[in-house]
């Protein structure tokens, strides 16, 4: 359990530490504002109401409620060329890009298969843009973004799969041992690791969205409880694991 928490912590700090190189957005750059069945037109002309974000990435946390956000880039501010915007989340259950240039509502690109939604738009010099997202979410409502070129994205992306495709791999390769542990040897304790390794595997996968694009795509149900699932299961198999490790029984405590 130790080596999988280690290689857990070692995946987040490359990833958390390993940002894309783009346009920065700070605190305050985005604003937002609660869902009131608005469709797009209507939210554009709306200028009173916004909230400021005091993240960088907005965090709205537990919420019912969908929410409009609101990214407005003056003119200049982005070389020309083709851009992104990178949402480093893959549990949004629902995500809806719209752009405007110059006050004019344009025709967008879908989002670029990835992991991560990444949503495409093209950018002319002396021209204003206002980046509109409507963001539904069954779990926390979290939006750390990222402008990044094309280029970026992609040499940024094929690293992060790299590492997270060695991660997995390194935890399937213990989850294999331990079982073949198992059978030579008949510890139940074994078991409960590759279980515990198990439920750590559907927790990144959930986390990281590998599961929504490659093992559940079109279950965005499944998706929306996986990440709760795993984490339960993760918690439970491995305190299963550590109490059969550690031969943790009640008799080992005192009464009080």
């Amino acid at each position: 359990m130790g080596k999988a928490a280690c290689l857990l912590l070692l995946f987040w700090l490359v990833t958390a530490l390993n940002p894309a190189w783009g346009r920065e957005i700070n605190a305050g750059d985005w604003v937002y504002l609660q869902d009131q069945n608005y469709d797009i037109d209507k939210v554009r002309g709306i200028s009173s109401g916004w909230q400021r974000s005091h993240w960088a990435g907005p965090n709205l946390g537990f919420t019912f409620n969908p929410y409009w956000f609101r990214l407005t880039l003056p003119a200049n501010s982005l070389a020309s060329g083709s851009w992104y915007l990178w949402v480093h989340n893959a549990i949004l259950t629902d995500l809806r890009f719209y752009l405007e240039r110059d006050g004019r509502l344009m025709p967008v690109d879908s989002s670029l298969d990835t992991r991560l939604p990444a949503f495409r738009f093209q950018v002319n010099p002396d021209s204003e843009y206002r980046l509109y997202l409507w963001v539904n979410s069954a779990t926390a409502l979290q939006l750390p973004t990222e402008l990044v070129t094309e280029q970026t994205l992609l040499s940024q992306r094929e690293t992060q799969d790299a590492i997270l495709g060695v991660f997995l791999g390194v935890l399937l390769a213990m989850m294999l041992y331990n079982l073949v542990l198992y059978i030579i040897v008949r510890d139940r304790n074994f078991i409960l690791y590759v279980l515990h390794a198990g439920a750590l595997m559907l927790f990144v996968c959930s986390w990281q969205g590998v599961g929504a694009q490659y093992l559940w795509p079109g279950w965005p149900g499944f998706q929306d409880r996986s990440v709760g699932m795993s984490t339960f299961a993760v918690i439970a198999f491995s305190m299963w694991f550590c109490g059969g490790f550690l031969n943790i029984k009640k008799d080992n405590f005192k009464p009080i």
